[in-house]
């Protein structure tokens, strides 16, 4: 009857595990004690399970928390596996005796953790908002870190309360696939658009390339015509594309939302947005004696 402390069962884990194996047909077969951070200067422990489907089928790799993790293990009486670095980064001294709370209770085993050693974790990180990432080069630029760093730092990435990758996460796809996957979504609509042409590029896909490149928004549009016209040296023209592109970026209710992907009454429109910078003071290239030298005829 003592054995059987909670429901029936020695732990609640005791219950998980049978829960495992009744509802998803699997025998846990070891525990991972690893770090959650793919961060360079930050340590998190957490864990993971590797869980065997009982019909023969490739195993699976269950994230959770350390605790799980351990309690799971003992439950099953596996191993708890994990690397030398994050046992170092984690251990502390332990210091066992004996206590008798009152004078006819039995001697118990007391054990005490020295705890006054913290992990050597970054206390902040800083980094750009993913909208000002102005061209793929530049976000190809930031390598892994550089990205993660944008990533753990973007308002949306944190008001959805999401997770970075796990390094061996990372490290199992052998490219920045997983950090990808969660920092493009958050990015300046032409960025993205750029990024999913070189990729279409690379895979041979030239037909997939065109259309996302015949897709392009006018303020991306814009934004090329301004690249180009610099490459060529035309001044006059990179102004005037310049010129656009903010009014286009001005207008646009959310820039890292694809053009057309909501509705367009959330926009501004452009006539206002033009008449409002004129009225305000604002660089109008019909103004610009630049680009309208007075000799010219207006007829």
């Amino acid at each position: 009857a003592q054995s059987r402390m909670f429901a029936g069962y020695v732990s609640p884990y005791s219950l998980f595990l049978e829960a495992i194996g009744d509802m998803l047909d699997c025998d846990v077969t070891s525990a991972l004690l690893e770090d959650a951070c793919p961060l360079d200067d930050r340590t998190d422990l957490a864990g993971a399970l590797r869980l065997q489907p009982r019909n023969g089928s490739a195993p699976l790799i269950v994230e959770c928390f350390a605790d799980e993790a351990v309690g799971l293990a003992l439950a099953a009486n596996v191993d708890v596996l994990t690397e030398r670095s994050l046992l170092e980064v984690f251990s502390r001294t332990a210091r066992f005796g004996l206590e008798r709370r009152t004078s006819v209770a039995p001697l118990k085993m007391r054990l005490q953790v020295v705890d006054n050693l913290e992990p050597r974790i970054a206390e902040a990180v800083e980094a750009d908002a993913p909208e000002t990432i102005k061209s793929a080069d530049e976000y190809d630029a930031l390598g892994t870190q550089g990205k993660l760093r944008v990533l753990v730092e973007a308002e949306e990435f944190k008001r959805r309360k999401l997770r970075l990758p796990r390094p061996r996460v990372i490290n199992a796809a052998g490219n920045d696939a997983p950090v990808d996957e969660l920092l493009i979504p958050l990015l300046d609509e032409a960025v993205r658009r750029d990024l999913a042409v070189e990729a279409a590029l690379k895979r041979g896909d030239i037909a997939g390339a065109a259309a996302l490149m015949a897709g392009k928004s006018k303020r991306h549009a814009a934004r090329d015509r301004a690249a180009q016209a610099s490459a060529d040296g035309d001044l006059a023209g990179e102004l005037r594309a310049r010129d656009d592109e903010a009014v286009y970026s001005a207008i646009r209710a959310d820039i890292t939302q694809d053009e057309g992907s909501y509705s367009r009454f959330l926009d501004k429109d452009e006539w206002y947005e033009r008449q409002r910078r004129r009225t305000n003071g604002a660089y109008d290239p019909a103004d610009d004696p630049l680009l309208n030298p007075p000799w010219k005829s207006k007829s």
